[in-house]
């Protein structure tokens, strides 16, 4: 391992404990927060939680981070006697303050093989020297690495992360056991690394790919594509009048025209690069000549058997809002809140990465391209669904478009000028320095003091801190647009 690997490394945990002893942390529910009172709760007593009382199938696929927490406890000795008596939504919880300690000391441990694999991508992307510490700053500079994940500790985002990055690693690697193994473990924590680790396995990362090339049908399918988006939004807003579910921002129906506006050049133009960049690989000949019959087979029966454990574990349905037909209407409504909200969103949760992949998005889709069919349905599909004014909700596609951004990255681009621009960007985006615990979090979602951390959440953005991130974006965005712009021609010069 490099020098530079092991002084990231370092330089990752040293952060992940100033976070872990000095930043603050969430006063709601005692620290387990909201949905961590659940976590919290099963971390405490599996047993009781998912054998002798009713399991639902989405608490089933989001148990192992807990069932870690909960062996790791019993392992060394800790006591896990309840210590406070709590109520959420009208239902009595009795936690332990280990079990809260126990989620936020498997975080922190988390931090290292994160960093580990993190340099491991770089190194089998070829991005070495100053585009990986670009890719360090990229990948733990931002809120949730910063502040979220030592601020409401009791959470499976941080291994959803960690299984994440493995998949990537294995993917570009071409272990398919270990992507298989991966989609399977991922089941239980983030449903959607079970979907698309199963695309990733059936269509592995290829060995050579033909130089991408324009195609006239990339246009249509473009347009086509656009069409279905705005469609499917404008049916579920004004057609089936799908109301916001947990409180989250209502679509503001003056604005719609603009949204409609923006979301359909945003449609357009993304997917009209990864068509015209894709279509060649996507040609039937070659799709039919990478497919393989026992990899379909596999990924079936893992997928079939998955699914059997819950309907068999799973006692009492799933809330109605967790079903995957739910999950795609919330993301239409989503899409029409405001003009650009993900544009908003999801720089301010996950750094100026994806604004550097924006910006050099034609060069991702060709990078994206060349690992070949898998790699491209995984993107589209991302694309796509980043619409979804919930960073969040991204997470699994998190890593994938920062490595592929990183990877697009011409040498003649990078400069001291843009690695500072970029870390200052991402320390102003973060919101590391923004004090959330000034006030008791309460009152509604939507209006302050809960707006102080619920801003950070796409979907419980009220209009005013839409606007005030909004501009910080933009600050961010035509920052790194001149100095790049500025590198380039000076390079061209030279």
């Amino acid at each position: 391992m490099r020098r530079a690997d092991l002084l990231r490394i370092a330089l990752v945990l040293s952060i992940g404990l100033v976070g872990f002893f000095w930043a603050e942390k969430l006063e709601v529910s005692d620290g387990f927060g909201w949905d961590g009172v659940n976590y919290g709760t099963w971390a405490q007593d599996l047993h009781r939680s998912f054998v002798e009382e009713d399991a639902t199938a989405y608490d089933i696929q989001r148990l192992l981070p807990s069932a870690i927490v909960h062996f790791s406890l019993r392992m060394f000795g800790v006591s896990l006697e309840p210590e406070k008596d709590l109520e959420l939504w009208g239902m009595p919880a009795r936690l332990s303050n280990n079990v809260l300690m126990g989620f936020r000391i498997y975080h922190l441990l988390l931090l290292l093989p994160i960093a580990y694999m993190w340099n491991r991508i770089l190194a089998e992307l070829n991005v070495h020297g100053a585009a990986a510490w670009l890719g360090f700053i990229a990948l733990f500079g931002n809120f949730a690495l910063l502040k979220e994940y030592h601020y409401d500790p009791v959470t499976t985002d941080p291994t959803a992360l960690f299984l994440s990055l493995l998949l990537l690693l294995l993917y570009l690697r071409r272990c398919s056991l270990g992507v298989l193994l991966t989609a399977a473990a991922g089941a239980f924590c983030w449903p959607t690394i079970l979907i698309f680790g199963l695309l990733l396995y059936v269509f592995p990362r290829e060995e050579r790919m033909p130089e991408a090339s324009a195609v006239g049908g990339a246009r249509l399918l473009a347009v086509a594509t656009t069409l279905g988006v705005l469609a499917g939004g404008l049916y579920v807003v004004f057609v089936a009048e799908a109301e916001n579910l947990y409180g989250a921002a209502p679509v503001v129906r003056p604005w719609v025209p603009a949204t409609v506006v923006f979301l359909a050049l945003y449609i357009f133009k993304g997917s009209r690069e990864i068509y015209r960049n894709g279509l060649p690989q996507l040609a039937p000949q070659r799709v039919l000549a990478q497919l393989s019959f026992r990899r379909i087979a596999v990924a079936v029966v893992l997928f079939g058997t998955i699914r059997l454990i819950l309907a068999i574990w799973s006692d009492i349905e799933s809330p109605a809002a967790t079903t995957i037909p739910s999950f795609l209407q919330e993301v239409a409504r989503r899409s029409l809140v405001r003009p650009l909200d993900f544009a908003v969103t999801f720089p301010m949760y996950f750094g100026p990465i994806l604004i550097l992949c924006a910006l050099l998005w034609p060069r991702v889709c060709r990078v994206v391209a060349g690992h070949g069919i898998g790699a491209l349905g995984f993107v589209l599909a991302h694309f796509l669904l980043s619409v979804n004014q919930d960073a969040r909700q991204s997470l699994l596609a998190f890593p994938f478009f920062a490595a592929f951004t990183l990877q697009a990255l011409d040498r003649s681009m990078l400069s001291r000028a843009l690695l500072w621009t970029f870390g200052v960007g991402a320390v102003f985006l973060s919101k590391v320095w923004y004090r959330i615990n000034v006030e008791p979090l309460e009152g509604e979602l939507l209006e302050f003091p809960m707006q102080r951390y619920q801003m950070n959440f796409g979907a419980w953005m009220a209009n005013e801190t839409y606007v005030a991130q909004g501009l910080a974006v933009v600050a961010v965005a035509a920052s790194l647009f001149i100095v790049l712009r500025r590198t380039v021609k000076r390079g061209a010069i030279g």
